[in-house]
């Protein structure tokens, strides 16, 4: 790896590779290319306080790309409560017999179809 002059190197035993923090942007570079802003940091250091940034994450991060974001529930019980389906919630049921077809209008001899669902 090369070093250049306005950066920090570090090597991180969590994610086992080299990591590269701009000077002046306070931006983290990963060896994989996996890149972290200023506020993705605050939020993981909140997240996190001094320990490293999880494997986990970090594995989220680069397969799926996008950004971090900060969690608006209060507490790891709170977002369960959030994502909890409601008592009375039931599956919806699949018809018995199928929806009734009608061909729709055909445009360059193609066949289209309309279902009624409702």
């Amino acid at each position: 790896m090369e070093f250049k002059q306005g950066w920090t190197y570090a090597y991180s035993e969590g994610l086992k590779q080299w990591l590269a923090l701009h000077n002046k942007s306070g931006w983290i570079y990963c060896e994989d290319g996996v890149k972290y802003s200023p506020r993705e940091l605050a939020i993981l250091h909140t997240t996190y306080g001094d320990k490293p940034i999880p494997w986990q994450v970090h594995t989220m991060k680069k397969v799926f790309g996008g950004e971090i974001q900060e969690n608006k529930a209060a507490t790891i019980a709170d977002w369960q409560k959030k994502s909890e389906k409601p008592a009375a919630f039931s599956a919806p049921q699949t018809p018995s017999t199928p929806p009734a077809q009608k061909p729709a209008q055909a445009d360059n001899n193609e066949q289209h179809y309309e279902f009624d669902i409702f």
